[in-house]
């Protein structure tokens, strides 16, 4: 099979992904001549007055390493590289020792927000008992609907989605087609009730070969 070939990636992209982790670039100081440019990086990055800031500028760059142009993007090229390769072959360059979870509960009442730490992060369809929330919410029973995870380095947060109710495989494989087929757009699912939702899945597509009785309300 012909070597696979990519095209350069540009000084802003290389740039954005090196800022992304600081900790991990720091761990790569020394290992060629990168150095100057490694160092101003970092500088930059830890005179920002929040995560949120703008990047540090290429031109800016270059002048805090005292390179020219032509030298600045081979040193650019070389660092990247290095960094991709790190992540590659070894297992403890980017490292994420802290794990947290965020329930983002949908109930019937009110929709809320836990953050907290599990030891396990829980799997599609698993019912959860969050008898601490039923006032609030109008329920204790969910289930898991939807997983969704944040790296950032240093840290992990998984955003665990529940629903009132109980898991059905069916109502979910109905979701998913009607979703599929654009007969259940986001702007209409998010302002339904999860017994909305239901009932109008099965009105669009009928019970589950052998199920009886009418929707329930």
């Amino acid at each position: 099979m012909p070597a696979r070939t990519h095209d350069p990636v540009s000084t802003r992209a290389m740039l954005a992904d090196l800022c992304c982790a600081p900790q991990a670039l720091a761990k790569l100081r020394g290992q060629s001549g990168h150095d100057a440019l490694l160092d101003a990086l970092l500088d930059a990055l830890a005179a920002r007055a929040t995560p949120d800031a703008p990047l540090p500028t290429a031109k800016a760059l270059q002048q805090h390493a005292g390179l020219q142009p032509p030298a600045f993007k081979r040193t650019l090229e070389a660092l990247y590289q290095a960094f991709l390769t790190a992540m590659e072959t070894e297992p403890d360059f980017i490292a994420f020792p802290q794990v947290e979870h965020c329930l983002l509960v949908s109930g019937r009442r009110a929709a809320w927000s836990i953050s907290c730490r599990l030891p396990a992060t829980p799997q599609l369809g698993e019912g959860m008992e969050l008898n601490f929330v039923r006032g609030f919410t109008g329920g204790s029973s969910y289930f898991v609907d939807r997983i969704e995870s944040d790296y950032t380095e240093g840290k992990i947060i998984t955003y665990v989605h529940l629903k009132p109710g109980h898991y059905d495989p069916y109502l979910a494989q109905l979701r998913a087609r009607a979703r599929f087929e654009g007969k259940l757009p986001f702007a209409i699912e998010r302002d339904m009730g999860e017994y909305e939702v239901r009932d109008y899945l099965l009105q669009l597509y009928g019970p589950a070969p052998g199920a009886t009785g009418a929707p329930r309300r």
